[in-house]
């Protein structure tokens, strides 16, 4: 269920090495029971309320500021608001999504961080920004647009 060949179905792991993998992005058009374990809202609602967020852990972004962490007690008046969920490191927290960072990073010989980010199909979560590392971004709930630019 986890690693590179299930991220990238239809796509074939030879195409993705060898025309992608660290050269340029590769859109592959989701599929809604793709990835129906990986930290859906319940496991998002557990993590905020039965643990102790800190401003690393997780953190709500309104307007590129971080919120005070007691701001998570109007979470959905905040994301209303236009204000981004933060939840880093979630293989840290979630069985599932431990299993999943391993087996990709097995897959690609690396270390695996996975972020969770969350915020309404309406509002933008981030400015347009660079990022130093390669990305795989998985969508696993809503709808939104993205717009990946050449490096």
């Amino acid at each position: 269920m986890f690693g590179l060949e299930h991220i990238l179905n239809p796509v074939e792991l030879d195409d993705f090495t060898t025309n992608y993998q660290g050269e340029k992005a590769l859109y592959i058009p989701g599929m809604t029971d793709k990835f129906p374990d990986l930290f859906d809202w319940e496991q998002i609602n557990d993590q905020i309320n039965f643990s102790r967020p800190s401003r690393e852990s997780i953190r709500l972004i309104y307007e590129k500021q971080p919120l005070e962490s007691r701001q998570l007690a109007n979470l959905a008046e905040w994301m209303v608001k236009g204000a981004t969920l933060v939840i880093n490191s979630v293989q840290q927290i979630d069985p599932v999504v431990s299993r999943f960072s391993t087996s990709l990073g097995r897959d690609m010989n690396a270390g695996i961080n996975v972020n969770c980010y969350a915020s309404y199909p309406s509002k933008q979560g981030f400015d347009n920004h660079y990022d130093g590392h390669d990305v795989f971004v998985i969508q696993t709930s809503g709808t939104k647009s993205w717009k990946v630019f050449e490096p």
